[in-house]
């Protein structure tokens, strides 16, 4: 009975886990359907800079929401990571994912850090 239980609670949560984003504007960010590369479909998430400044908050997210701020091949391609670049112009900070863009005033913003929690692993499904 508690194992039938504890299975109903897991469907639940993990049912409600997921954002939404087919169709919908729900979520972080606005809907981009050019955000669409290999590494988003895969559920990666992006994060551009082009303020020096904003490298050490963004590698903190990364750390803290794929674990490294250095992911190796394997984590890319399972879709779990977060990847921190340097774009060559711009301002603030620009985070994708597949079919999602973010842009924020900087790596500080805490509107970066919901966006990478609410969309890693959320490629395509």
């Amino acid at each position: 009975m508690a194992v039938a239980g504890v299975v109903a609670l897991i469907a639940y949560f993990n049912a409600h886990d997921s954002p939404t984003t087919s169709g919908s504007d729900a979520g972080p960010g606005q809907a981009d359907a050019g955000a669409t590369s290999q590494q988003l479909r895969a559920g990666n998430v992006i994060l551009q800079y082009s303020d020096r400044a904003d490298l050490a908050p963004l590698r903190a997210i990364a750390r803290a929401e794929a674990g490294t701020d250095s992911p190796d091949p394997s984590l890319v391609a399972a879709g779990q990571a977060v990847i921190v670049d340097r774009a060559a112009s711009g301002s603030g900070v620009t985070a994708r994912a597949y079919r999602r863009t973010l842009h924020a005033p900087s790596g500080r913003d805490p509107a970066v850090e919901d966006f990478v929690s609410a969309y890693l692993g959320q490629g395509a499904q």
